[in-house]
């Protein structure tokens, strides 16, 4: 008896575990039933307003194709904006060519502006040399004059040298006067 109360009492505890076993498992299956009810549902609710924006989009879609005339009105207005940019393109390369041959022409001027200056600097520095050895050899000259006029003998020759500044917009300029007086 027992071995039998113990097999009683074993067979007891496998049918109580197999119970709960089967009873948590049927818990989860409760649950895993109303997860995908709640699924459907959001689905459904899903389809449903997918359903409803398509309408509306295509309804949108409808009225701006309608609104746009089988494009005839933007189709001519892209052809006059291309023909504009074709124009625009033509007229800036228009303007390039002008500005660079202007540019040309500014350099040929810069060009000639510099030979002019080089050629002026050199006639100014040939012109101011020429004046200072005019200078030189009037004041070589006077000392010549002056020294030959106090060399002569009393009596026999008076002679007399003057000189004179004028002044004129190119410089001043000194003249000479030589008097002589026989005694």
């Amino acid at each position: 008896m027992n071995t039998l109360s113990a097999l009683a009492n074993n067979v007891m505890r496998q049918l109580d575990n197999s119970y709960y076993s089967l009873l948590e498992k049927i818990g989860t299956l409760r649950a895993t039933i109303g997860l995908l009810q709640e699924l459907s549902i959001a689905s459904r609710q899903t389809n449903d307003d997918f359903n409803i924006e398509v309408v509306g989009l295509e309804q949108d879609i409808r009225r701006q194709i309608d609104a746009f005339g089988a494009f005839e009105s933007q189709q001519s207005r892209i052809e006059e904006l291309e023909s504009r940019i074709k124009s625009g393109q033509s007229k800036a390369q228009s303007l390039s060519e002008r500005l660079e041959a202007a540019r040309q022409r500014v350099e040929l001027w810069e060009r000639r502006e510099n030979e002019w200056q080089a050629k002026t600097s050199s006639r100014a520095s040939a012109s101011c040399h020429g004046m200072r050895t005019k200078l030189i050899l009037r004041r070589e000259i006077k000392n010549i004059l002056d020294r030959t006029c106090n060399n002569i003998r009393p009596g026999f020759a008076d002679v007399r040298t003057t000189s004179y500044d004028v002044h004129r917009k190119e410089g001043p300029y000194r003249y000479w006067r030589i008097e002589s007086t026989l005694g």
